[in-house]
């Protein structure tokens, strides 16, 4: 009988605190625009990639009739005479790992490269769309690489 009802109040204050964290208010506040040691130091870090001759990287993917649609674009920067990149489509197994599931490659002799591709896909399963680029400008070649997730 004791034991019942140790247990009964074991569960009871269960539910009490998981209703309890549940009402906990959360804000979030955008990061400054110049980060300084003091305040790094309170945890405001801006984490946008910092390339000499790529003004951006947009990638997209989107589930379509059994097929995993994707595009990407990438824009250099003004003087750019060359891009080359390889983009891989992976999916997430069971255990956490990625397969790959296809590699395209793709370039272009000016400051833009727009891409796009598919390969077949399921319902269900999470995609990592990513690419590694090569841009020059300058006579200089700076390669980097990004990437982006979604399940369909």
């Amino acid at each position: 009988m004791k034991v019942k009802k140790i247990v009964r109040l074991t569960v009871l204050l269960l539910f009490v605190m998981m209703f309890a964290i549940q009402a906990i208010p959360v804000s979030a506040q955008t990061a400054p625009l110049a980060i300084d040691e003091s305040e790094a130091s309170m945890g405001y870090i801006d984490i946008a990639p910092f390339w000499d001759n790529v003004n951006n990287i947009s990638l997209s993917m989107g589930y379509r009739g059994d097929a995993i649609g994707c595009s990407g674009i990438i824009r250099a920067a003004t003087g750019s005479t060359s891009i080359s990149a390889t983009f891989t489509l992976a999916r997430r197994t069971v255990f956490g790992t990625w397969t790959t599931v296809e590699t395209w490659t793709a370039s272009s002799n000016s400051s833009l490269l727009t891409w796009s591709g598919s390969a077949p896909g399921s319902r269900g399963i999470t995609y990592r769309l990513s690419v590694t680029a090569t841009v020059v400008r300058n006579g200089v070649s700076e390669t980097v690489t990004t990437s982006t997730e979604g399940s369909f």
